[in-house]
C-alpha cells in the first residue's frame, strides 16, 4: 500500500479492486475489471499533469528571477559607467582651467634649456666648414672665436673630462661639433695589434682612436632601441637588462619609449645602485600601412615616430663620444663584439673612418632592414647638420627604415654605402639560422624564450 497522495492505489481503489475479483467470471466481472483499469488510467494521467504544471510554474519563476537579476546589474553598469564618464569630462575641465593660468615656463620647464641646445647647434652649422680641413690653423681660429669645448679642462698634455654622463637620468644638452670629437684623449695603453704605434707616437693616440676609453672595448659603440611600453616587449628588453646581452653591452645605450614619463627597466648593468629608464617621447601609436592606399609598406608607418627618436638621441649629446651608433629592434639577438670585429676596418685608416651606413638587404642595389641599422658618428654628424632636408622628404607615409635608408643617400651617397648582406639573419630578407656565425644579429625573435633559445645557440656555435 501507499500512502495518501502518493502514486499507489488509494483505499477506495483497493476495495473496488477486491469487489471486482470477487465478482463471478462472465461479462459482469469483466466490465467491472475493465472500468477499474480505466480509471486508475485516468488518474495516472491527471496526477503526471498536475506535477508537469508545478514544474513548469517552478521554472517559470526561476527564469523570472534570473531575468530580473540581469536587468538589475545591466542597470547598475550603465549608472556604474556613465558615473564615471561624467566624472572625467569634470577632470579634464578642470585641468583645462588650471593649464590656462598656467605660464609657458610652467607648461614646459625645460623651454630655456632647449632654447639655448638651439642656438648651440646653429653655431655648430656656422663653424663647420671652418674646421672641415681639422688642421691647426683652424683650430687656431676657433680658439680666437672663443669656442672652446667647456665640457672639458686641459690638465698638461691630456684632456680630461668633467664629469660623467648619466643616460639613467635625464639626457643632458650638448653641441656636437667637430672640434670636440678630433680632440685627443688621455693616453693609455692598448694591444698592438689594433693600435699599430711607432715608437714616435708610442705616447699619444692616434686621432682614429679619439673616443677610445680605458678598460672598455673599441671601436666604441652607442645602441639603442624604441620600446613599446606596458607589454611583451618592455618583457623582452626588461630580460634583455637583467642578463646585460644585446643593447646592454654596449659602451652606452638607451631605451626610448612613446610615454610620457620614464618607464623603469631595471637596475644598470654596470652600476646597481643606478636604475636605467627609457627616455619618454610621448606620441600617439603607429598604424599599419595600406599600400593600396598610397602607403610605402604594409607594416606600421613609424618614420615620424623615429625621426622625433633620431632628433632626442643627438639634442641629448650622448652620441658624440662613440664611434658609431646602432639601432636595434628589442626582438633582435644582438651581438655587439661581433658587430666590432667588422667595424675596426672602417674606423681606422685606410678604408676609414668616414659618413659610412650600412645597407643590409640585397633588395633594388641594397636596402635598410630596421631589424639593425649601423651608421658611423661622421654619418650623424652630417644627419644632425642637415636633417632639414631630409624632413622635406614624404616620409608621413614611410617605415622608419626607409626614411634613413633615403636619408643616408641623400646626405652621403652612395659611395658611402657598406653593402653587407651577411650582417644580419632576418626572415623578411636574409634569413639564417641562429648558428650561423657570421651574423651579428638575428631577427626577429619576439618571445623570451624564443630570443634566449636562439641568444644560447649562438653563442654556443661561436665558443
Amino acid at each position: 500500500s501507499s500512502s495518501r497522495g502518493g502514486w499507489g492505489h488509494r483505499p477506495w481503489q483497493l476495495d473496488k479492486m477486491q469487489l471486482c475479483h470477487e465478482t463471478p467470471r462472465g461479462a459482469q466481472g469483466a466490465r467491472c475489471r475493465d472500468l477499474w483499469a480505466f480509471e486508475t488510467q485516468e488518474l495516472l494521467r491527471r496526477q503526471i499533469e498536475k506535477s508537469n504544471r508545478v514544474h513548469e510554474r517552478k521554472c517559470g519563476a526561476i527564469a523570472t528571477t534570473i531575468f530580473a537579476v540581469s536587468l538589475s546589474f545591466m542597470a547598475l553598469t550603465v549608472y556604474f559607467l556613465s558615473s564615471r564618464e561624467s566624472g572625467d569630462t569634470a577632470a579634464v575641465s578642470a585641468e583645462m582651467k588650471v593649464n590656462e593660468n598656467l605660464t609657458s615656463e610652467q607648461l614646459d620647464p625645460y623651454r630655456k634649456e632647449k632654447e639655448l641646445l638651439r642656438q648651440a647647434a646653429k653655431r655648430g652649422l656656422k663653424r663647420t666648414a671652418q674646421l672641415a680641413s681639422h688642421g691647426p690653423e683652424a683650430r687656431q681660429t676657433a680658439k680666437d672665436e672663443g669656442h672652446e669645448d667647456n665640457t672639458k679642462v686641459q690638465s698638461g698634455n691630456s684632456t680630461v673630462p668633467t664629469e660623467e654622463h648619466s643616460h639613467a637620468d635625464r639626457p643632458k644638452a650638448a653641441s656636437p661639433t667637430k672640434e670636440a670629437l678630433w680632440k685627443p684623449r688621455k693616453p693609455v695603453s692598448h694591444p698592438k695589434e689594433v693600435l699599430q704605434k711607432t715608437a714616435k707616437n708610442a705616447s699619444q693616440l692616434e686621432w682614429w682612436e679619439k673616443n677610445r676609453k680605458p678598460g672598455q672595448p673599441w671601436p666604441l659603440l652607442f645602441c639603442w632601441s624604441h620600446m613599446e611600453a606596458f607589454g611583451e616587449e618592455q618583457e623582452l628588453v626588461m630580460s634583455q637588462l637583467r642578463g646585460k646581452f644585446g643593447i646592454f653591452s654596449c659602451n652606452d645605450f638607451c631605451v626610448i619609449s612613446r610615454t610620457s614619463k620614464p618607464v623603469a627597466l631595471g637596475p644598470h648593468p654596470r652600476n646597481r645602485s643606478k636604475i636605467v629608464s627609457t627616455w619618454p617621447n610621448e606620441r600617439g601609436p603607429d598604424y599599419r600601412g595600406n599600400t593600396a592606399a598610397g602607403d610605402a609598406t604594409s607594416s606600421y608607418v613609424n618614420a615620424g615616430t623615429f625621426l622625433m627618436a633620431w632628433k632626442t638621441l643627438m639634442a641629448s649629446g650622448a652620441l658624440w663620444d662613440h664611434d658609431w651608433i646602432v639601432k636595434v629592434d628589442p626582438d633582435a639577438v644582438f651581438f655587439p663584439d661581433r658587430l666590432r670585429k667588422r667595424l675596426v676596418p672602417r674606423t681606422k685608416p685606410p678604408h676609414g673612418p668616414g659618413p659610412f651606413y650600412y645597407l643590409d638587404c640585397p633588395v633594388d642595389g641594397g636596402k635598410i632592414y630596421g631589424s639593425i641599422e649601423v651608421y658611423s658618428i661622421f654619418a650623424m654628424l652630417k644627419f644632425n647638420q642637415s636633417i632639414e632636408e631630409c624632413e622635406q622628404l614624404p616620409y608621413l607615409h614611410w617605415g622608419e627604415s626607409l626614411f634613413m635608408e633615403n636619408c643616408m643617400k641623400h646626405l652621403n651617397g652612395n659611395d658611402n654605402a657598406v653593402r653587407d648582406y651577411m650582417l644580419v639573419g632576418d626572415n623578411r630578407c636574409t634569413q639564417a639560422d641562429c648558428n650561423d656565425m657570421g651574423r651579428v644579429a638575428f631577427h626577429p625573435q619576439p618571445t623570451i624564450g624564443g630570443y634566449w633559445g636562439c641568444a644560447k645557440v649562438a653563442t654556443s656555435t661561436w665558443t
